[in-house]
């Protein structure tokens, strides 16, 4: 049932509010460049659905979303990505295990393409980098295995349609990336991942602040921490 909600289309009519994502282009030089750890003037906004079973994220389409050099992805393809790869192991992740696969994935993508996967910032929580859509997504699952996907809203004038983002075949570079995430990590428990992220030195590690909310982690930081990890992993399986 849930494998069938991926490939229809549910349309829907609300007044909600929008939130506006832009396109990344794909990087197609190897060279490390600079990112500047800022976001460009931009404005998010998340809809607080406390009761809900499944929120979602919202934003106001602006034409037909580009699949190939010009990507747009959000935290909730990637999140879909190893939820799909979890259920087909046979093992499903809890929402702890895979805000951190979100992270990793994100660390990965910037140390090996040196451009961010989605455009939502990662923060600092206590228990280590979150993405905050994914987060309050998830929550009601509490340590249990999560069972659904995520869901998304494109608003077209009147018309609400909700759809099951996913990264698309086609897009091997991005894939190709994600699976060797869900290659090296996919052991690990989530208690595990979060114990990894806290490590002294680490992105988290250096910006956290104990009671303090919203802090947002810098990219250099996560991409130099991730090169590093990824130069271990290839010795490691050397």
């Amino acid at each position: 049932m849930i494998r069938n909600l991926s490939t229809k289309v549910v349309e829907l009519c609300a007044g909600f509010g929008l939130i506006m994502r832009r396109i990344w282009q794909d990087v197609q030089s190897n060279q490390w460049l600079k990112i500047d750890p800022r976001f460009d003037a931009k404005r998010t906004y998340y809809v607080s659905q406390e009761e809900a079973v499944n929120p979602f994220s919202l934003r106001r389409r602006r034409g037909k979303r580009s699949i190939g050099n010009a990507m747009t992805y959000t935290p909730q393809h990637i999140a879909n990505f190893f939820l799909e790869k979890a259920d087909s192991a046979g093992a499903p992740i809890t929402q702890l295990k895979l805000l951190k696969l979100v992270y990793i994935a994100y660390g990965w993508h910037l140390a090996l393409k040196n451009d961010r996967l989605f455009d939502e910032p990662i923060e600092a929580w206590q228990h280590g980098p979150v993405v905050p859509s994914i987060y309050h997504e998830f929550k009601h699952f509490g340590k249990r295995p999560i069972t659904a996907r995520s869901l998304e809203a494109d608003l077209d004038g009147d018309e609400l349609c909700l759809t099951v983002p996913e990264v698309p075949e086609t897009d091997a570079s991005t894939r190709f990336v994600l699976e060797k995430v869900w290659a090296a990590y996919r052991k690990f428990s989530g208690w595990d991942l979060r114990n990894k992220t806290h490590e002294e030195g680490s992105p988290w590690e250096k910006v956290f602040k104990d009671g303090e909310r919203g802090i947002i982690m810098d990219d250099n930081d996560i991409r130099d921490h991730y090169i590093h990890r990824i130069r271990r992993y290839l010795d490691q399986a050397a």
